[in-house]
């Protein structure tokens, strides 16, 4: 790609910038079945964090809008597929003209790449430059963006490019019909307290030396916060069995690994003590990342903080006159969720 011939544009040419719903997520009703997402700062999940009711004083955004994260993961852009509302320090793009999904992409690549380089590479604010002084590079043809360009781009090079999986999604050929018909309602106020030691046991993952391993099948996770973790794929022997949960140290990035994996020493690994299956295990991966705003840079979770988290769960009275964690509701919950038929 040649980009010598480009030209420098305003965001705001092309976009009305609004500093989005400013809601609190605390004061949000969440409803798992609903079509409104609730767009906060992560850089996982298109932003979404939840799903939720609609707001009483506010119409939420409509689907196919593009977000920018103006804090935390700074500069991270997504093109929202449902209508949505959002956090404080998200902002939202709303065309000037009509603009087709191929270009929406073409700027969400450009958007994040001029922000990479110029505000989160220094640690500048996004805040006070979107609406007035963020420019692009742009392809240009007479005087104005070459969209027809940008269109074909994406459609002949970007797209074909895409892994199996995600051309499954883009295409629409994905399974996105629940395992169970049966839908749950949530009553957390009937949950119980459980330690987190009660239910797994935790270890802490090693230091690596780059000369260590090389390119192979095994995970080596780490505390991102993208990608499951998955700093590279190495052919170092699995330390970790599948079927466990990762916390990273900053910002408490907690993953379900699917298979066995490595482990970086900013990693805590969650195992559990019981036969626990994937559902079970991605209903309380859910509940840690409640926990997420606890922690920061300058509070990181390690292994011995991991050991002092309770974790509010359904519960059920054992055969034993016992309170115990209601495992069979959670995995019968996750089923009854759209496009669990995925999992």
């Amino acid at each position: 790609m040649n980009t010598e011939n480009w030209a420098i544009y305003n965001l705001n040419t092309i976009f009305n910038i609004e500093y989005g719903s400013k809601l609190d997520i605390i004061k949000m009703e969440e409803n798992p079945y609903s079509d409104i997402a609730f767009v906060t700062r992560t850089a996982t999940n298109n932003g979404i964090t939840m799903f939720v009711n609609e707001y009483t004083d506010k119409k939420p955004y409509s689907a196919g809008i593009m977000t920018i994260a103006l804090g935390g993961s700074i500069g991270k852009t997504f093109i929202q597929p449902f209508r949505f509302y959002t956090c404080q320090n998200v902002a939202v793009l709303l065309p000037k003209f009509k603009l087709s999904i191929y270009h929406k992409i073409f700027l969400k690549t450009i958007i994040e790449k001029e922000c990479e380089t110029k505000f989160v590479a220094f640690g500048r604010e996004l805040n006070s430059h979107i609406r007035n002084d963020f420019f692009l590079k742009l392809p240009t043809a007479n005087g104005h963006p070459d969209w027809q360009w940008m269109e074909e781009y994406v459609k002949n090079v970007l797209l074909p490019k895409l892994p199996e999986n995600a051309r499954q999604v883009w295409e629409k050929r994905y399974n996105n019909k629940p395992l169970s018909a049966q839908k749950l309602e949530l009553k957390t106020e009937e949950w119980k307290w459980f330690k987190a030691t009660s239910i797994f046991d935790m270890y802490a993952g090693r230091y690596y030396a780059t000369d260590e391993y090389e390119i192979g099948e095994t995970p080596l996770v780490s505390s991102a916060e993208t990608n499951n973790g998955i700093m590279k794929f190495t052919n170092l022997q699995a330390v970790f069995p599948g079927n466990c949960i990762t916390i990273g140290k900053v910002g408490m990035s907690n993953f379900y690994q699917p298979y066995p994996f490595c482990a970086s020493p900013d990693v805590t690994v969650l195992k559990p003590k019981l036969g626990l299956n994937q559902f079970q295990m991605l209903f309380i991966k859910t509940v840690l990342d409640l926990d997420k705003y606890r922690w920061c840079y300058g509070n990181q979770i390690r292994l011995n903080d991991s050991q002092t988290i309770k974790i509010k769960l359904p519960a059920t009275t054992s055969e034993q006159g016992e309170t115990v964690p209601d495992w069979q509701w959670m995995e019968d919950y996750i089923k009854g969720l759209p496009y669990s038929g995925c999992l």
